[in-house]
């Protein structure tokens, strides 16, 4: 399994459970309906260190799983995913600028 790995931070001005909420009952929906090869969707959330109480650096970070890089790259370049809708969206939740991006082959050795 492939999958794409995302650090994202909010954009400049915007409020973290504003940015929060509207990730998970807006665009969420909206990204796994854009994206008929997704096979997961994860969302996760920092949490501040536990050792030192500083607040993380970034706002998300997201994965998108996919069966292979041949359907990672069929659904990331499709019409719907590159629609106005969906990329407006993802401008209220990220800032572009600061955005970090991943493309990794994903091996889980224990569960």
């Amino acid at each position: 399994m492939v999958k794409y790995v995302s650090i994202i931070c909010r954009p400049p001005g915007t409020d973290r459970q504003e940015v929060i909420d509207y990730w998970l009952n807006v665009h969420a929906p909206l990204v796994k309906k854009s994206l008929p090869e997704l096979r997961k969707y994860v969302i996760s959330f920092p949490l501040p260190s536990p050792t030192t109480q500083e607040p993380p650096d970034y706002d998300g970070i997201v994965e998108l799983y996919f069966d292979d890089f041949d359907a990672m790259q069929k659904a990331l370049t499709s019409p719907s995913w590159q629609s106005e809708e969906r990329k407006a969206s993802s401008n209220k939740i990220i800032d572009y600028k600061r955005l970090k991006s991943y493309f990794v082959d994903e091996h889980i050795l224990s569960v």
